[in-house]
């Protein structure tokens, strides 16, 4: 049975284009995984209710049930040096990559063994998603990038109005544009941005809807609407499921739950 939080509605205003905006933000469920030391960056798999994420401390990739959190499978991060893994996502092909903040490269695996490529945000890099077509990855404080599955045709995108360092990204559909949500280490706030194809548009930025020690992962999932985080409260790491809806007072309410687009 799903567990339903009470709900926290965070409003935020947007300044300086012309109109306002709340981002409310609903804490659906909640659940740890105690079979994991540590949970950071997050990917949702579609099709199979369920999410893969990365323990540092156990040196493996998690698979767990997206409900409540059971134990589905591992992959151990059986590459080259002392793994210290964060961001997680899949291509097309379904293999998974993880980044990994004591190399500067991008770890890969088809299934039968571990390979690498150059990862353009080096040992900086945190939070990653992938887009259908494109891997985005944040970049410490100044930035996301983004780059195809071999680390190939790389851009960078600033994102001046995060100040501490970046630790989950996730990609979504908005206004038929793709939306990204960063969220940040040290402070508890969730930024929001629109990418038109070539160029990026802050949107605003709305607190973490639960106190927490650590804001790690973020990933999105299309055929729920919904929005999952892991963080840390103490000791005890947690994934939420969040729902999010941007309103605006002179435009038409997109909720995310209503909007759906092709992503992998």
């Amino acid at each position: 049975m799903r567990l339903i939080l009470t709900a926290i509605l965070v409003v935020t205003p947007l300044c300086g284009l012309g109109y306002g905006m709340d981002i409310d933000i609903t804490v659906l469920n909640s659940f740890t995984c105690p079979y994991a030391q540590e949970i950071k960056g997050l990917d949702y798999i579609e099709g199979e209710t369920a999410i893969t994420f990365a323990s540092n401390l156990d040196d493996l990739l998690y698979t767990c049930d997206a409900e409540d959190g059971t134990y589905i499978d591992d992959l151990e991060l059986s590459y080259t040096g002392n793994p210290h893994p964060f961001g997680v996502c899949y291509d097309d092909n379904d293999y998974v990559h993880v980044n990994d903040y004591s190399q500067n490269d991008i770890h890969w695996n088809n299934y039968s063994s571990w390979d690498d490529y150059s990862n353009p945000s080096d040992n900086k890099g945190s939070g990653m998603d992938f887009d259908g077509t494109y891997i985005w990855e944040t970049y410490w404080t100044d930035g996301v990038y983004r780059f195809f599955p071999d680390g190939s045709g790389a851009e960078f995108f600033y994102t001046d109005e995060v100040t501490t360092q970046m630790s989950g990204l996730a990609v979504f559909p908005y206004n038929s544009n793709l939306g990204i949500m960063v969220a940040t280490h040290g402070n508890l706030i969730f930024y929001f941005y629109e990418f038109d194809g070539s160029s990026t548009t802050y949107l605003g930025n709305a607190n973490c809807p639960l106190i927490a020690s650590q804001s790690r992962g973020l990933t999105y999932s299309q055929e729920r609407g919904t929005f999952f985080w892991s963080y840390a409260v103490g000791g005890v790491d947690w994934i939420s499921e969040l729902g999010i809806d941007f309103n605006y007072t002179a435009v038409q309410p997109a909720s995310l739950g209503d909007i759906k687009a092709i992503f992998h």
